[in-house]
């Protein structure tokens, strides 16, 4: 009595352990899953900030910011099916591609520009500065102001030059709608699986800007000067991604192509020629078709307890 009760003291904390082991190991595999995958959609919202930006500066003919936030949803082991779990890396680059006097051609006014995007909705407004410009004020980012520059030998510009607006606050609302629907039609010749999930993933906010109005006439020596800023245009956005799985498959019965016709399972053969027409002697069912062959060859019947495959037991004697 005494060893049972050890033998089951024994076996009931080697289970304990196998749950505990398990779940350790389950969440050590979702966090190094989580880190891989968030550090892949940061290091892509890097690339897609500056290749953005290089467009930008190639288009402006002349030097830009761009900033560049991300909602993506990646799979995670706690989420339901389709669903994930929800990232926002964002990236800020600037690139410099410039010939001749920077902006449109023929302008005298334009230096520089900042822009910025989440997901593929540009953030912009419109401002005081428009008949500096040739086109709308969305392809040229963020507010622009009037402003004298100052070269490294202190000369000044001939002309109040366009300064872009800076983002230094953003509110955001980000939401998620996840619908799913499994149905499972079970007939006589096959099981039908439906499945479809939807998600909507919208974000919602508002990017504060503003102007550093305080000018360094002196750009040269080792004192910046101090910033003073003044409020500029509060913009809103709305950005959304929509989701979908939609899939429809049949799982046949192995009956064979006769119509109407049922089988009841398990089901006792005694001739090869039942089996094949039931499930055909197929590549992948070569081990069972040889097991079947040998069974029958031998003299015995065989019962067939897999309607899928057809893999079953000899009925010997």
């Amino acid at each position: 009595m005494k060893a049972n009760l050890y033998l089951m003291n024994k076996n009931g904390q080697a289970a304990a352990e196998l749950a505990i082991l398990g779940v350790l190991i389950i969440t050590a595999f979702s966090f190094i899953m989580n880190f891989g995958q968030s550090l892949g959609a940061q290091q892509q919202t890097k690339m897609e900030s500056f290749r953005r930006a290089l467009q930008k500066a190639y288009i402006r003919n002349a030097s830009v910011s761009n900033t560049l936030k991300k909602t993506v949803n990646v799979a995670s082991v706690n989420a339901g099916f389709f669903q994930g779990q929800g990232l926002s890396p964002e990236s800020s680059s600037s690139v410099t591609w410039q010939k001749g006097k920077p902006g449109d051609q023929g302008s005298l006014r334009q230096s520089s520009f900042a822009f910025w995007r989440i997901n593929n909705t540009d953030v912009s407004a419109s401002n005081d500065t428009d008949d500096a410009m040739t086109g709308s004020s969305a392809d040229y980012g963020l507010p622009l102001n009037y402003q004298y520059t100052y070269s490294a030998d202190g000369s000044q510009s001939d002309y109040m030059m366009l300064i872009p607006a800076s983002a230094y606050k953003e509110n955001t609302t980000r939401t998620e709608t996840y619908a799913f629907s499994g149905n499972k039609i079970e007939s006589n010749p096959s099981i039908r699986y439906e499945k479809t999930v939807n998600l909507e993933d919208s974000s919602s906010g508002t990017v504060y800007t503003h102007f550093n109005t305080a000018t360094d006439e002196d750009p040269g020596d080792d004192t910046p000067e101090t910033p003073e800023y003044e409020e500029a245009a509060s913009i809103p956005y709305d950005s959304s991604i929509s989701y979908a799985y939609d899939s429809d498959w049949t799982v046949p019965h192995g009956t064979g192509s006769g119509t109407g016709s049922t089988t009841v399972w398990p089901k006792t053969i005694t001739t090869m020629g039942e089996w094949e027409a039931l499930f055909g002697p197929t590549m992948q069912d070569m081990l069972i078709w040889s097991k079947v062959r040998d069974c029958i060859n031998a003299g015995d019947s065989f019962v067939i307890t897999d309607s899928v495959n057809g893999d079953g037991y000899c009925n010997a004697g």
